[in-house]
């Protein structure tokens, strides 16, 4: 095994994730599309050339709300790492496997939890009238 050169310093794990973290944050704000300035009136008749400009409004509208969502996992991640509670799972509060924090260093569950969080949800979205 190679032992790290004097002088130099092995990243611990949290400071690796940290700065993927920052990375993907980084990523994401510069891909972040701003809407079309001309949007067209949604709802209003259309004739076939007006189709595919709102398809790309949607497109980009749901990517954007997409990579907002992530923007808000990182930014609580990052506040995890500040606070030390970084890699628990905040279901369960069991760590969670470092092979899952490297992969979706925003993770908040364990992938038990994520699962049974996953399944829940598909409930809702299947029966939305029952869950209110």
């Amino acid at each position: 095994m190679a032992r790290p050169r004097k002088g130099s310093r092995e990243i611990s794990p949290v400071a690796s994730h940290r700065s993927a973290l920052l990375a993907r944050r980084a990523e994401i704000r510069g891909s972040l599309a701003a809407p079309p300035e001309e949007e067209p009136l949604i709802g209003q008749p259309c004739d076939e050339d007006q189709a595919p400009a709102l398809h790309d409004v949607f497109v980009v509208e749901e990517i954007n709300s997409r990579s907002r969502q992530e923007l808000l996992l990182i930014q609580r991640a990052l506040e995890r790492i500040e606070n030390k509670k970084y890699g628990i799972c905040l279901d369960c509060g069991e760590p969670v496997p470092p092979a899952r924090l490297r992969a979706i260093p925003w993770t908040e569950f364990c992938v038990t939890c994520q699962e049974e969080w996953d399944r829940s949800r598909s409930a809702i979205d299947a029966f939305p009238d029952e869950a209110a």
